[in-house]
Protein backbone atom coordinates (compact mmCIF):
# COMPACT_ATOMS: atom_id res chain seq x y z
CA UNK A 1 0.00 0.00 0.00
CA UNK A 2 2.83 2.36 0.91
CA UNK A 3 4.46 1.72 -2.49
CA UNK A 4 1.28 2.76 -4.30
CA UNK A 5 1.31 6.12 -2.50
CA UNK A 6 4.92 6.70 -3.47
CA UNK A 7 4.16 5.77 -7.09
CA UNK A 8 1.20 8.12 -7.06
CA UNK A 9 3.37 10.92 -5.72
CA UNK A 10 6.01 10.22 -8.34
CA UNK A 11 3.36 10.64 -11.02
CA UNK A 12 1.62 13.67 -9.53
CA UNK A 13 4.72 15.60 -8.46
CA UNK A 14 6.17 16.13 -11.98
CA UNK A 15 2.75 17.20 -13.24
CA UNK A 16 2.53 19.76 -10.44
CA UNK A 17 6.04 21.00 -11.21
CA UNK A 18 5.16 21.42 -14.88
CA UNK A 19 2.09 23.41 -13.86
CA UNK A 20 4.19 25.65 -11.63
CA UNK A 21 6.75 26.23 -14.40
CA UNK A 22 3.98 27.14 -16.87
CA UNK A 23 2.39 29.49 -14.32
CA UNK A 24 5.71 31.23 -13.65
CA UNK A 25 6.42 31.56 -17.37
CA UNK A 26 2.99 33.14 -17.92
CA UNK A 27 3.58 35.51 -15.02
CA UNK A 28 6.94 36.49 -16.50
CA UNK A 29 5.37 37.11 -19.94
CA UNK A 30 2.58 39.14 -18.33
CA UNK A 31 5.04 41.31 -16.40
CA UNK A 32 7.26 41.80 -19.44
CA UNK A 33 4.27 42.80 -21.58
CA UNK A 34 3.05 45.30 -18.97
CA UNK A 35 6.51 46.81 -18.56
CA UNK A 36 7.11 47.03 -22.29
CA UNK A 37 3.75 48.74 -22.81
CA UNK A 38 4.72 51.30 -20.18
CA UNK A 39 8.10 51.77 -21.86
CA UNK A 40 6.40 52.03 -25.25
CA UNK A 41 8.38 49.12 -26.63
CA UNK A 42 5.39 47.78 -28.50
CA UNK A 43 7.19 45.04 -30.43
CA UNK A 44 8.45 43.44 -27.20
CA UNK A 45 5.08 43.95 -25.54
CA UNK A 46 3.31 42.25 -28.43
CA UNK A 47 5.60 39.24 -28.28
CA UNK A 48 4.91 38.87 -24.53
CA UNK A 49 1.17 39.19 -25.13
CA UNK A 50 1.32 36.65 -27.94
CA UNK A 51 3.16 34.23 -25.65
CA UNK A 52 0.45 34.66 -23.02
CA UNK A 53 -2.29 34.05 -25.56
CA UNK A 54 -0.46 31.02 -26.98
CA UNK A 55 -0.34 29.43 -23.54
CA UNK A 56 -3.89 30.46 -22.59
CA UNK A 57 -6.19 31.94 -25.26
CA UNK A 58 -8.81 32.61 -22.57
CA UNK A 59 -6.55 34.69 -20.33
CA UNK A 60 -8.43 37.86 -19.35
CA UNK A 61 -5.17 39.71 -18.58
CA UNK A 62 -3.74 38.80 -21.99
CA UNK A 63 -6.80 40.24 -23.74
CA UNK A 64 -6.65 43.36 -21.55
CA UNK A 65 -2.98 43.84 -22.44
CA UNK A 66 -3.77 43.24 -26.10
CA UNK A 67 -6.49 45.92 -25.89
CA UNK A 68 -3.89 48.34 -24.47
CA UNK A 69 -1.50 47.39 -27.27
CA UNK A 70 -4.16 47.90 -29.94
CA UNK A 71 -5.09 51.28 -28.49
CA UNK A 72 -1.42 52.34 -28.42
CA UNK A 73 -1.14 51.13 -32.03
CA UNK A 74 -4.08 53.39 -32.97
CA UNK A 75 -6.39 50.48 -33.79
CA UNK A 76 -9.55 51.41 -31.86
CA UNK A 77 -11.81 48.75 -33.41
CA UNK A 78 -9.40 46.00 -32.40
CA UNK A 79 -9.02 47.57 -28.96
CA UNK A 80 -12.80 47.50 -28.43
CA UNK A 81 -12.93 43.86 -29.56
CA UNK A 82 -10.25 42.93 -27.01
CA UNK A 83 -11.92 45.01 -24.28
CA UNK A 84 -15.14 43.07 -24.90
CA UNK A 85 -13.27 39.75 -24.86
CA UNK A 86 -11.47 40.60 -21.61
CA UNK A 87 -14.80 41.65 -20.10
CA UNK A 88 -16.49 38.41 -21.16
CA UNK A 89 -13.60 36.50 -19.56
CA UNK A 90 -14.10 38.34 -16.25
CA UNK A 91 -11.45 41.08 -16.26
CA UNK A 92 -11.96 44.10 -13.98
CA UNK A 93 -14.65 46.38 -15.37
CA UNK A 94 -13.05 49.53 -13.91
CA UNK A 95 -9.80 48.97 -15.84
CA UNK A 96 -11.73 48.13 -18.99
CA UNK A 97 -13.91 51.23 -18.60
CA UNK A 98 -10.77 53.38 -18.62
CA UNK A 99 -9.64 51.79 -21.88
CA UNK A 100 -13.11 52.04 -23.40
CA UNK A 101 -13.27 55.71 -22.32
CA UNK A 102 -9.96 56.41 -24.03
CA UNK A 103 -11.11 54.79 -27.26
CA UNK A 104 -14.29 56.86 -27.14
CA UNK A 105 -12.41 60.09 -26.35
CA UNK A 106 -9.98 59.55 -29.20
CA UNK A 107 -12.94 58.81 -31.45
CA UNK A 108 -14.68 62.08 -30.58
CA UNK A 109 -17.42 60.56 -28.42
CA UNK A 110 -16.64 62.91 -25.57
CA UNK A 111 -19.80 62.66 -23.47
CA UNK A 112 -19.68 58.85 -23.37
CA UNK A 113 -15.95 58.91 -22.67
CA UNK A 114 -16.32 61.38 -19.82
CA UNK A 115 -18.93 59.15 -18.14
CA UNK A 116 -16.37 56.32 -18.10
CA UNK A 117 -13.27 58.33 -17.18
CA UNK A 118 -14.60 60.57 -14.39
CA UNK A 119 -15.38 57.67 -12.01
CA UNK A 120 -11.81 56.40 -12.42
CA UNK A 121 -10.50 59.85 -11.56
CA UNK A 122 -12.73 60.05 -8.49
CA UNK A 123 -12.31 56.53 -7.12
CA UNK A 124 -8.71 55.58 -7.78
CA UNK A 125 -6.07 56.94 -5.43
CA UNK A 126 -3.58 57.15 -8.31
CA UNK A 127 -5.45 56.83 -11.60
CA UNK A 128 -3.59 55.74 -14.72
CA UNK A 129 -2.15 58.73 -16.62
CA UNK A 130 -4.44 57.84 -19.52
CA UNK A 131 -7.43 58.98 -17.48
CA UNK A 132 -6.02 62.51 -17.24
CA UNK A 133 -5.03 62.36 -20.92
CA UNK A 134 -8.55 61.39 -21.99
CA UNK A 135 -10.18 64.04 -19.81
CA UNK A 136 -7.75 66.69 -21.09
CA UNK A 137 -8.74 65.78 -24.64
CA UNK A 138 -12.43 66.01 -23.74
CA UNK A 139 -12.06 69.42 -22.07
CA UNK A 140 -9.94 70.76 -24.94
CA UNK A 141 -12.64 69.70 -27.38
CA UNK A 142 -15.12 71.80 -25.41
CA UNK A 143 -12.68 74.74 -25.14
CA UNK A 144 -12.84 74.43 -21.36
CA UNK A 145 -9.24 75.53 -21.06
CA UNK A 146 -9.21 75.76 -17.27
CA UNK A 147 -10.23 72.12 -16.79
CA UNK A 148 -8.05 71.05 -19.72
CA UNK A 149 -4.95 72.69 -18.26
CA UNK A 150 -5.68 71.15 -14.84
CA UNK A 151 -5.90 67.71 -16.43
CA UNK A 152 -2.73 68.29 -18.47
CA UNK A 153 -0.85 69.28 -15.30
CA UNK A 154 -2.26 66.27 -13.49
CA UNK A 155 -1.30 64.04 -16.42
CA UNK A 156 2.25 65.43 -16.33
CA UNK A 157 2.46 64.71 -12.59
CA UNK A 158 1.36 61.11 -13.15
CA UNK A 159 3.59 60.49 -16.18
CA UNK A 160 6.40 63.03 -16.40
CA UNK A 161 8.06 61.14 -19.25
CA UNK A 162 4.99 61.18 -21.54
CA UNK A 163 5.59 63.28 -24.59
Amino acid sequence: MHHLRIRGLLIVLPICLIGIVIYLQNLKNQNIAQLELLNRDFASAKSGIDALLDSNPNSPIAHYLLARYELASDKPERAIKEIDTASNLGYSSSALNVLRGLVLARGGKYDEAEQLLLPALATLQKPPPEVAEGLALIYLSRFDLKKASQMIEFWKSLAPLDD
